[in-house]
Formats: C-alpha cells, sequence, structure tokens
C-alpha cells in the first residue's frame, strides 16, 4: 500500500463525532503514551505535538490533550489510524465500538455492508467476498501508486518552474492549474486510502470471529469423540455380559443333561431291585404256606 500524504486540519465531523461518543471510556482506561509513538509515526502528531503529550501529567491530561490535537489537526486520516493505534496497543474492545459506532452512522459509506455480512451467518463466505473486494482494491492501489507518480513528478515541473519562470501571467496561470490538479489527486488518494484502512480493519475482526467459531467446532469435536468412545467401551461390556450369559445358558443345559442321565440310572436302578426282590418274595410267601399246612 502506498504511503499515506498526511494532511494536518480538523477531523472529518462524522469521525469527530463518534470520537465523542466515546470519550468517556478513552479518558477511562487509555494511556496516551501508548499510543502518541504510532501517531507520530503516521505522521498524524508533529515532533511537538508528541513531546507536549508525553510531558503532561496526570494522566487524564494526557489524552485529553491527544484528543483535542487529533480532533483539530488529525485531518482525513486521524480517526483511522487512532484506531490502529489502540489496536497496536491492545485496546480492542474500544477500537471495536469506535468501528461499531463508525460504521451504523448513517453517514457512513460502509455502514450497510457491515449490517448485511453481521446478518449472514457464513464467516467463510463473507471472508471470499472481502478477499474479492481487496483484490479489486489492489488494482485501484496500483493506479493510486501511478498517480503518486504523477504527484511526485508534477512537484518536480512545479519546483522547475518556479526556478526558471519569471511568473508571467500565463507561467501563473499553468502553476494554479498544476497546483489544482495536484490537490485534487491528493485528496483522492487520501480518501482511497482511508477506504482501504477500513476495510483491513473489518477484514481483522471478521478473522478473529472465524477464530472463535474454529475453536468452537473443535470443542464439539472433541466431546463426539468422547461420547463414541464412551459408547466403544459400553458396547464392549455388552460383548462381554452376552458372553458370559451364553456361558451359564451352556452350563445350565450340561446340568440339565447330567440331571436327566442320573433319574434314568435311578430308574434302572429300581427296576433292578424291584426285579430281584420279586424271587425273595416268592420264596418267603411259599414258606409261609407250607408252615401253614403243617400246623
Amino acid at each position: 500500500m502506498a504511503k499515506s500524504i498526511t494532511v494536518r486540519g480538523r477531523m472529518d465531523e462524522e469521525d469527530e463525532k463518534c470520537l465523542q461518543n466515546c470519550l468517556p471510556e478513552i479518558e477511562r482506561s487509555v494511556e496516551a503514551n501508548h499510543i502518541v509513538t504510532h501517531l507520530f509515526a503516521a505522521q498524524v502528531m508533529t515532533f511537538d505535538d508528541k513531546n507536549e503529550i508525553t510531558g503532561a501529567e496526570p494522566r487524564q491530561k494526557r489524552i485529553r490533550l491527544l484528543i483535542d490535537k487529533l480532533i483539530l489537526h488529525g485531518g482525513r486520516n486521524g480517526f483511522i489510524e487512532f484506531i490502529r493505534s489502540l489496536e497496536k496497543s491492545h485496546y480492542l474492545e474500544i477500537a471495536e465500538k469506535l468501528i461499531s459506532k463508525n460504521y451504523s452512522s448513517g453517514e457512513s459509506n460502509l455502514g450497510n455492508d457491515v449490517q448485511n455480512w453481521k446478518r449472514d451467518a457464513n464467516i467463510e463466505r463473507r471472508l471470499e467476498v472481502l478477499r474479492e473486494r481487496i483484490f479489486k482494491l489492489d488494482a485501484k492501489v496500483s493506479q493510486y501508486e501511478v498517480l503518486k507518480e504523477d504527484i511526485l513528478a508534477m512537484k518536480d515541473v512545479l519546483k522547475e518552474i518556479r526556478e526558471l519562470s519569471e511568473m508571467g501571467s500565463q507561467t501563473k496561470l499553468t502553476l494554479e492549474l498544476l497546483t489544482e490538479q495536484l490537490r485534487e489527486k491528493t485528496v483522492k488518494l487520501e480518501e482511497a486510502e482511508k477506504q482501504i484502512g477500513r476495510l483491513e480493519i473489518k477484514i481483522r475482526h471478521l478473522e478473529q470471529e472465524r477464530q472463535k467459531d474454529k475453536l468452537q467446532i473443535d470443542r464439539l469435536q472433541g466431546s463426539i469423540t468422547q461420547q463414541e468412545f464412551t459408547i466403544l467401551s459400553l458396547r464392549k461390556e455388552v460383548d462381554i455380559q452376552c458372553e458370559q450369559i451364553e456361558d451359564k445358558g451352556k452350563e445350565i443345559n450340561t446340568l440339565k443333561k447330567h440331571d436327566v442321565d442320573k433319574e434314568r440310572r435311578l430308574e434302572r436302578l429300581e427296576n433292578m431291585m424291584a426285579t430281584q426282590m420279586v424271587k425273595p418274595r416268592q420264596k418267603l410267601q411259599s414258606r409261609m404256606i407250607s408252615k401253614n399246612r403243617f400246623q
């Protein structure tokens, strides 16, 4: 991405309103020393601004001073660079609130897209849509790089004109025309970079949502695996119990066969004893009859 050309001036009205809505929480939670270095690197704050903020006491005074300078001199990129500095310093909740308030505003061109994406439950599809948009934006960025090179070339031309010309009427008109063209291209480039920055922030948040969903899916898969393991253990126990029941059934059948054999043997013994007792009884009866006769 091309480096932003920062124009100092008052922050956009819609961004200023969004910042004011979250001001109490910012003053309560944010340490200015954590974020002023990033704003200085992004050319939103000057060196003097940075020294003045870091030297202020106490903490509440530092953050109020930073917000005042951001609103008055932050320019078009002040708001988006402030959100980036909050994210880099791990003030993620405040950054998310600023983003949601900015996108939900009726003045924001990106609000409707965000609301539509939030209603879409399929995160993968949303990411795919964003990737397609970023691909198109990359093509635009390459055009903006060309515009930047044109701007630098125009600056060189203007410098030569100032040095070589005597600032005649025609030369002055040409210089004003080139200056106006330079200003218009600079504004377009800043607006495009601002939109790209907002889209990058949205992508990071969608990636975070995707990671949360992935963690939840992993937990559910772990629970399913544990339940399958429990079911498998129960099946093994049931199989063992069934085998034990079958073994006991076989033992019972074996015992029943032994009882039948014993009963048959007992019957044969009883028959043999009955047969063997017949002759002694007949002899005893014959003796009794003979004895009676002699009497």
